[in-house]
């Protein structure tokens, strides 16, 4: 089994594992597994060095560092974590737009989705509205590039899983909790960022 083959696996068994796991809370073994995929895919990219992999592998860490932060209960610091790694995607993937019929449909639907969502939110949020707008819009402008500049359907993909996986995690904070919206969250967090590193991990499909 080749490397690529073989960190794909484990990014595969171990996104898997902290999916379904029930939430253990605070600890080494939660926090080193749930990183691990991540890691995964960092390695993949410093190795395969694809397509703007070094903005890919910035983003990369700084979701890691999200993830740590999230996992150990500092929502704020992990907030901004996500907010670095969103703009480090943005850089990633900005080019000249390339605009489409399929591409204004999606693009209107990810803006309504984010309108509703922070119309939703914000009153909720406290002294964190300032912050969760930013974010909120740093993550719609992501979606929104990865849409136009020919990022790829992978991209693509994994930049909607992002704003849907992060969506969840704001509805299950500031409105109510959400029925198994930890392993939502998760699934679709690994999936995005599988996705968006496709181009940078010089994946067959993604080039």
């Amino acid at each position: 089994m080749t490397a690529r083959r073989t960190l794909e696996a484990v990014f595969l068994f171990t996104a898997v594992v902290f999916v379904v796991a029930p939430g253990a809370g605070p600890g080494p073994v939660p926090l080193v597994l749930k990183v691990t995929p991540i890691a995964c895919l960092a390695v993949l990219v410093s190795l395969e060095r694809g397509a703007a992999w070094v903005a890919v592998l910035a983003a990369l860490g700084f979701s890691a560092a999200g993830d740590l932060a999230l996992e150990l209960g500092a929502f704020a610091p992990g907030l901004g974590a996500f907010l670095l790694a969103h703009l480090c995607y943005i850089a990633a993937f900005a080019a000249r737009p390339r605009f489409s019929a399929g591409g204004m449909l999606l693009a209107l639907g990810v803006l309504a989705f984010a309108a509703g969502l922070g119309r939703l939110l914000l009153p909720e949020t406290g002294a964190l509205a300032p912050a969760v707008l930013a974010y909120l819009a740093v993550i719609t402008a992501m979606a929104l590039v990865a849409t136009f500049c020919g990022a790829g359907p992978w991209a693509v993909a994994g930049a909607v899983a992002f704003v849907l996986s992060d969506a969840l995690i704001a509805v299950n904070r500031f409105l109510e909790p959400v029925p198994g919206a930890r392993h939502a969250i998760m699934l679709l967090y690994y999936a995005a960022q599988f996705g968006l590193s496709v181009r940078a991990r010089g994946w067959p499909a993604g080039r």
